[in-house]
Parts: C-alpha cells; sequence; structure tokens
C-alpha cells in the first residue's frame, strides 16, 4: 500500500501539461499516453459519485456531483478535483472502499493494482 506520503501533487511547470494529456484522452480510465513528468504510460483517472442526479451541462450529459483523481503510477504524481460532475461515460472498473478514499489516489491506485492482478 502506498502511502500518502509517497504521492504529490503535480508541480507547477507540468500541471498544464499533464492537464491537457487527460483532456485529450476522454471517455477511458486508463489513459494512453505518457506522463508529462515522467514519461511512463501510466496515467490513470478515477471519478467518484456522491450523489446521483443527471444533468445537463453545454450538451454533455453527468450523472451527478463529484470528484476526480487523476494521476501517474510511476512517478506518484497526482491532481485531485473535488468539485465537480461525474460524466455519463464513467463506470467504476474497480471496487474502491469510499472510506478509504483520501486527498492523494492511494487506495485507488491500491484497488487498480488488485483488481489488474499486479
Amino acid at each position: 500500500m502506498t502511502k500518502a506520503a509517497d504521492w504529490h501533487e503535480v508541480d507547477r511547470d507540468h500541471h498544464s501539461a499533464f492537464q491537457r494529456v487527460f483532456n485529450a484522452h476522454p471517455g477511458v480510465s486508463d489513459v494512453a499516453a505518457d506522463c508529462p513528468v515522467c514519461s511512463h504510460a501510466t496515467l490513470h483517472r478515477f471519478y467518484l459519485v456522491e450523489m446521483e442526479r443527471p444533468k445537463v451541462i453545454l450538451g454533455e450529459t453527468y450523472k451527478g456531483p463529484g470528484r476526480l483523481w487523476q494521476w501517474c503510477s510511476t512517478c506518484k504524481s497526482f491532481g485531485y478535483y473535488p468539485d465537480g460532475w461525474v460524466p455519463e461515460w464513467w463506470t467504476s472498473p474497480y471496487e474502491v472502499d469510499k472510506e478509504s478514499l483520501r486527498y492523494d489516489p492511494g487506495p485507488i491506485e491500491e484497488a487498480r493494482s488488485n483488481a489488474a492482478g499486479k
């Protein structure tokens, strides 16, 4: 299990590039692109729906308000977005105990690794 101290927010120098990579690959939990921080193709995203409340915003359908984590499982860089909307396409690819969630994606990465059989 990764400790919270192992993780770090994407630094200012890489933040825009990090966001561009994720924005260029919508609709997937595992992003097929290199991390702008470490150059490894180990980028992931995970949404948590806080409340089912479907809504259309600017022509896009959302399940409801929720949170988003985006991270690199190699260099442990991440972005956390606690106030957003979960897109309609999102389906969790693995079970994550909601009570274990924290600011960093450590518990999510552990669930992802376990589901992948690593």
